[in-house]
């Protein structure tokens, strides 16, 4: 028997779902092997932001994300090179998440979030 690799194409991104393998991948020519439906716009095989514990990664100084903190969602930008003051008005340097539109920040050490996610793409607004 001869094995081929069966793909389904997602005409909103142009991108080729390996079916077997699961992963997603862009063939200018087209992959070889079976395509199963060119016109086919359900895109829920494809990756999807998800929810990344923050002991597997950290994202970019500066990028804006959400995050979860105390089964809470909340909008932040991390910085990786920040401080804050303790009690005794010490420096303390870490990184952190700062809330977006506040000055409060969720501090390493302090009260960290325990996960955080890109934020989701903007939906295009006809005029």
């Amino acid at each position: 028997m001869h094995d081929i690799d069966v793909y389904v194409y997602c005409s909103e991104c142009g991108e080729y779902l390996n079916v077997l393998g699961q992963s997603w991948q862009t063939y200018p020519d087209g992959p070889e092997g079976l395509i199963v439906d060119v016109d086919w716009h359900d895109c829920r095989f494809h990756p999807q932001p998800r929810w990344i514990p923050v002991r597997e990664g950290l994202p970019s100084h500066l990028d804006e994300v959400l995050i979860c903190y105390d089964e809470t969602i909340y909008k932040a930008t991390y910085e990786a090179f920040t401080s804050y003051l303790d009690a005794f008005d010490n420096s303390i340097n870490c990184r952190g998440f700062r809330l977006s539109g506040s000055d409060f920040l969720f501090a390493e050490g302090r009260d960290f979030p325990t996960h955080w996610m890109p934020l989701p793409e903007l939906p295009e607004v006809q005029r």
